[in-house]
Order: C-alpha cells, then sequence, then structure tokens
C-alpha cells in the first residue's frame, strides 16, 4: 500500500517541491522490497531532483547498497565514491568511506580499501562517529594490512582495536583476525 500511494504521489505531483522526499521515500520502499533496480531508478530521481538537496548524498549512498545487495561491487564503489566526491561535507560520507573501503577490500584492492579505512579515522566528524564505526574502520584497517601482508602493522592495528573498544561487537574476529596476522608474521599468536 505504502509503496503504491509513494508511485502515485511521484508521478502525480511531479514538480512539487518535495519531490526528492518522494522519489527517496520511493526507492527506500523498493530497496526495501528487494527491487533494488528499481530502487537505484528512484534514487537516481532523487539526485536529478535535487544535486544539492540534503537527500542527494543519502540517496547515493543507498544506491551503493542497492548494487552492492546485488552482487555489483564495483558499481556500488562507484556510488559511494560519487558521494564522496559530490558531498564532501556530508554526514553520509563516513558511512560511504566504511562501505566503499569494505567493497574495496572483498574485490582485493587492499591499498584503495587501506586508504578508505584511514580516511575515515582521520575524519574531521569523526569525533562525532560512534566508537563501534571507529573499531569497524581500524578492523578494516587491519584486513587490509593482512592483504597487504603487512603482518606486524595489522597485529598492531588489531591490538589497538582491542585495547580502545574491548567491547565491539566484532571482538573475537578482531581477536581472530590478529592471531592469523601473528602466524603469518612468523610469531606466536
Amino acid at each position: 500500500a505504502a509503496l503504491a500511494q509513494a508511485e502515485t504521489l511521484v508521478t502525480t505531483f511531479p514538480t512539487s517541491r518535495y519531490v526528492d522526499v518522494a522519489w527517496y521515500r520511493l526507492g527506500q520502499l523498493r530497496q526495501d522490497g528487494k527491487r533494488y533496480d528499481d530502487a537505484i531508478k528512484a534514487f537516481e530521481k532523487t539526485v536529478a531532483a535535487k544535486p544539492a538537496g540534503a537527500r542527494a548524498p543519502w540517496a547515493l549512498l543507498a544506491i551503493g547498497w542497492c548494487h552492492e545487495a546485488a552482487g555489483r561491487l564495483p558499481e556500488a564503489i562507484t556510488a559511494w565514491t560519487r558521494l564522496i566526491e559530490a558531498a564532501p561535507d556530508s554526514s553520509a560520507v563516513d558511512a560511504a568511506l566504511l562501505a566503499r573501503g569494505d567493497a574495496r577490500y572483498r574485490s582485493g584492492d587492499f591499498p584503495a580499501g587501506l586508504d578508505d579505512a584511514k580516511q575515515f579515522v582521520g575524519s574531521p566528524r569523526q569525533r562525532d562517529t560512534n566508537p563501534s564505526a571507529t573499531a569497524e574502520a581500524r578492523m578494516l584497517e587491519g584486513l587490509c594490512l593482512v592483504g597487504l601482508k603487512r603482518y606486524a602493522d595489522a597485529v598492531t592495528v588489531f591490538r589497538r582495536v582491542l585495547e580502545e573498544q574491548p567491547l565491539f561487537a566484532s571482538t573475537d574476529r578482531v581477536a581472530f583476525e590478529m592471531g592469523v596476522a601473528q602466524l603469518l608474521d612468523g610469531k606466536r599468536a
């Protein structure tokens, strides 16, 4: 019912000053329904309606998530890069950096994933970000360092996560990855 109402709204009032909001909401509903390509179209219309609007960066973030959910990591990375370049001051950038860095890591582009993780941690907005996101970025940094075979550096990063965020939801994974890095570096876990 909500999806049909949103579709009617954007077609009935295509020049409304709130059309970007309507397209964005329609994109969310389509995304929730796993209609990723249709959601991307709605999010693109959000951006087209008001490229400098408050919802445009969030629409680009969602476009990336839709591509990722559809198994298209290169397109997801492109969407998140568009966001980072088009709206560098948006609060959506940090989420895009983490998502893009993780996608780059999973694609085997360890240097780029490492750069994104470091950019996130060094962000001026970092002081406003929750500690879990920082720990996630540091974990990503460590994973990329392992991918680059910089095992000792990875151990240092993983240890820092465990010391600074002992209650981080992925503490077990961080400890495991640190042990793997230590073994790969020729040290006892």
